[in-house]
């Protein structure tokens, strides 16, 4: 309830208990919504560089339980030059291969994927290995898969 909650209104996490102002995936959500939202979160989250609203705000992967379009997302091929190249597509169908550069992230796929096949909303990313998660954001493409859970 709290997360849908910070979803619509990101100040909502003032009504919080401590715990979830203490939640990383609660405080995403809510700075996301609202960039001010983090002047509510736990001592310990408000310098967490992936809640900083520079960061969260551009996080294109869709929480747990959000209302998002999925993004099946093939296992990331090292181009020759460098960078990389990524076939992803929609449940409806719809594919797209990207091409992203040397150091980008699992959020830089997700924004990609969601600027060419979900109109730039939030997306669902599922990669081979399993759903990623916001939190997931900054991890390197190329590295081993983002944890899920």
């Amino acid at each position: 309830v709290v997360l849908e909650a910070v979803r619509q209104d990101g100040l909502a996490l003032q009504f919080a208990s401590a715990d979830l102002r203490g939640d990383r995936e609660v405080v995403l959500e809510a700075v996301r919504q609202d960039r001010w939202a983090l002047t509510h979160a736990a001592t310990a989250l408000k310098r967490d560089p992936e809640l900083q609203p520079a960061r969260a705000e551009p996080n294109a992967i869709a929480g747990p339980g959000a209302r998002a379009p999925v993004i099946d997302t093939a296992a990331p091929r090292a181009l020759p030059g460098g960078g990389w190249e990524v076939a992803v597509a929609r449940l409806s169908g719809e594919t797209a291969e990207l091409r992203l550069a040397a150091g980008a992230t699992v959020g830089d796929l997700a924004r990609e994927a969601s600027r060419c096949l979900a109109g730039g909303a939030l997306v669902h990313m599922a990669f081979p290995t399993g759903p990623v998660r916001p939190l997931d954001d900054s991890a390197p493409l190329g590295s081993p898969a983002p944890a899920a859970g």
